[in-house]
């Protein structure tokens, strides 16, 4: 019979290392590769994860290259890439009442930084909770973690956190950095983040050769624990919600060369009009839609808004829903480049939309600056920080989290693309190369994931669309049409994604059904009712299967990481 692990390992078509569980007294953690995770005392989760991590000048991660452990927990890893390389020790040290986790990291080349330290990943449970900072000068501040997700740091200049959660009493002690928090789940990030070097002092920083970074993080408890107990699934009905399913589209290629024709209800191009190549990546893909039977969802992005007024000119003709533009420097659509996409756009037939090229992040630190006209737009990246298939799963209640709060805003939301992995540097350090002919515009190294063509993403896409389709949400796009990052092949293959995508695009237009109950955990559902028929699509991320029962007495059985239609 096969573990867990290494159902997961088949269901995404990329292997992982097995975890290992530790204990010692009190504590228990779960060692994945290089990260400390699920930490725990008495059986109350403490902290998500606990890891190092180097971001180079463009905030791109230097990976992993190898890692051992030994001892009662020592952790040996080199990092090598992006220019970069770092031979770390992680030592974990348990006692009575505290853990110590000690670093000790030597780059080994000239390097230029951004960060480079630990990570404490706090869970999103602790949200609302009072927490007291201490400061490094010995003051102390009363405050909470965040209920809403928070625009900016909610806390800063962190020599020790202070909160009690599920019976103890838990102060978290930082050494040898000036640490700062920030709210993770503005990226579908199930955290809280309190990192080193504050994002206020200047960067990229130069790393010598030879250069070493010593920290500690240590999590001391006080009081009983009180473990709490999840909710028990139980039997669901699907009721009317009179909202609409979203339009669910595609985004356009960037691969070179040609590719088949893939249909969608509207295909979302974004082109660097900056670029020389600019003309010929917008007509490609708009002949792209138009071959498809698609409509456009157009973004344009470029670093001064008369920039824009000619790729608007060419857009006459074509069949174009939406119309939006964000500036270089900030993602965001800043008021000059929305007065001058609404003088351009006057003649057209065509609904306006601000926002931010990259995530939700953007518009909420930005919110008050956003031009007050126009449709809501961003794009969702679970993989913008860590690619562990952990981290997608749990991406998936953070991505209704952010709708919901976006909702809030009243705007029509437009949600997309949605990716496994960042489709291109946010805010690079340097400037950068103008795009291949044809291409809309620079792709990040590691823009392609290979999970991609896996079954696990299939159901993935299902549990996303389940999440995000909430009152306020008018479309969602995702990945690209064709390629390594599309839903079919560059020959016209399809990948198990493409079946779950036409599944959801079928539910579009018709009305939402929202789940009345308590679903197993990783269990998800989209479900619409076009005159008498109720389509039900549900999606299982767990690796193991579970059995999904309706109050009419029905009952779903799904195998691990995939999905049905009922």
């Amino acid at each position: 019979m096969p573990t867990e692990a290494e159902v997961a390992d088949a269901a995404w078509g990329a292997p992982e290392p097995p975890p290992r569980v530790w204990s010692s007294g009190r504590w228990s953690l779960e060692l994945r590769g290089d990260e400390l995770a699920d930490i725990r005392c008495d059986g109350v989760l403490l902290a998500r994860s606990l890891r190092f991590a180097a971001r180079d000048r463009d905030w791109s991660t230097v990976p992993l290259a190898d890692v051992a452990s030994s001892g009662g927990l020592r952790v040996e890893a080199r990092y090598l890439g992006l220019g970069a390389r770092w031979d770390v020790v992680l030592e974990v040290v348990a006692g009575a009442d505290r853990l110590d986790v000690r670093l000790d990291a030597v780059g080994r080349e000239a390097w230029d930084r951004a960060r480079v330290g630990l990570v404490l990943l706090h869970p999103p449970t602790v949200a609302g909770l009072p927490l007291r900072v201490t400061h490094p000068d010995g003051t102390a501040t009363e405050t909470a973690f965040p209920g809403p997700i928070a625009p900016h740091q909610p806390a800063t200049e962190i020599a020790a956190l202070a909160y009690a959660v599920h019976g103890l009493d838990l102060t978290v002690e930082f050494d040898g950095e000036v640490f700062e928090m920030e709210d993770h789940r503005n990226w579908t990030d199930a955290s809280f983040k309190t990192y080193g070097t504050p994002l206020g002092l200047p960067h990229p920083v130069a790393v010598q050769a030879g250069e070493r970074v010593v920290q500690r993080i240590s999590l001391v408890v006080a009081g009983t624990a009180l473990p709490p107990e999840p909710p028990a699934p139980t039997p669901i009905r699907l009721v009317p919600t009179g909202r609409p399913f979203p339009a669910i589209g595609l985004a356009a290629s960037t691969e070179p060369g040609e590719g088949p024709d893939v249909p969608a209800a509207f295909h979302l191009v974004e082109v660097d009009v900056d670029a020389p190549g600019w003309r010929r990546a917008l007509d490609r893909a708009l002949d792209a839609a138009e071959a498809a039977g698609a409509a456009a969802d157009v973004r344009l992005f470029s670093r001064e808004p008369d920039a824009l007024a000619a790729p608007v000119a060419a857009l006459a003709g074509r069949r174009v829903v939406r119309l939006g533009a964000t500036a270089t420097r900030t993602q965001v659509t800043e008021p000059g480049h929305a007065a001058a996409l609404a003088a351009a756009a006057a003649d057209l037939d065509v609904e306006l939309v601000v926002g931010a090229r990259s995530h939700f992040t953007e518009v909420n630190r930005r919110l008050a600056e956003l031009p007050t006209t126009g449709s809501l737009a961003f794009a969702s990246t679970p993989g913008a920080h860590d690619g562990e298939r952990a981290q997608l799963v749990e991406s998936i209640a953070m991505q209704r989290l952010v709708v919901e709060q976006a909702a809030r805003i009243g705007r029509p939301l437009h949600v997309g693309p949605v990716t496994l992995r960042p489709r291109y540097l946010t805010f690079a350090a340097r400037p950068l190369p103008a795009p291949e002919p044809g291409i809309g515009y620079l792709i990040a190294p590691d823009a392609t994931d290979p999970r991609q063509r896996s079954a696990a993403a299939a159901a993935w896409s299902v549990a996303s669309a389940a999440a995000l389709a909430v009152d306020g949400v008018a479309s969602i796009s995702y990945f690209e049409t064709w390629g390594p990052r599309g839903i079919v092949t560059a020959a016209g293959e399809r990948y198990p994604v493409a079946a779950a995508i036409d599944a959801l695009a079928a539910l579009a237009g018709a009305e939402r059904l929202a789940v009345d109950g308590v679903l197993p955990a990783d269990v998800w559902v989209a479900a619409a009712r076009r005159g008498a028929d109720d389509t039900v699509l549900i999606a299982n991320l767990a690796p193991r299967e579970l059995v999904v029962p309706f109050r009419d007495g029905r009952s779903a059985t799904l195998p691990p990481l995939s999905w049905t239609r009922l």
